[in-house]
């Protein structure tokens, strides 16, 4: 039988992705990706229920005045 859960954590080590937030239903992560809560490149897997990011990805700031 295929263990989905430890596949998807050798894909996590071998992209050097890291933990976001855990127990996340995909609805939540579809609004969260909608609304810019998570960086570019964040991913949902399914299996560990949680959203992995690659290292240094930056959330993108909607607000451009304020960093100016």
């Amino acid at each position: 039988m295929i263990d989905h859960a430890r596949r998807q954590l050798q894909i996590v080590e071998k992209e050097y992705l890291h933990l976001i937030e855990e127990n996340v239903a995909q609805d939540t992560f579809y609004t969260g990706v909608k609304r810019r809560k998570y960086p570019a490149g964040a991913r949902w897997f399914w299996a560990l229920q949680a959203v992995y990011a690659p290292k240094g990805a930056a959330i993108v700031d909607n607000n451009k005045e304020a960093a100016e």
